[in-house]
């Protein structure tokens, strides 16, 4: 798994591999870990979402703007 890409912090990586080190009865530890930055995605996801529904907006009003000033530019020659 690429920690890394996930977002997870430096400092947890160093304490995920030492978990790992440790071997299998750390599991528990290493899934609370895990089961923490899936809630830090879930929640960057969710703050993405809005961010491109804003962007969408605007572009949906921008574009009927520019079609409003094209109509008129129109009328007027």
């Amino acid at each position: 798994m690429k920690m890394r890409a996930t977002g997870m912090s430096i400092k947890d990586m160093h304490r995920y591999s030492q978990l790992q080190r440790m071997g299998d009865e750390t599991l528990p530890n290493r899934v609370e870990m895990l089961k923490a930055l899936r809630e830090q995605v879930e929640a960057h996801i969710s703050e993405l979402n809005e961010n491109m529904r804003l962007i969408c907006y605007k572009i949906e009003i921008y574009s009927e703007m520019i079609e409003e000033q094209e109509k008129h530019k129109r009328r007027i020659k």
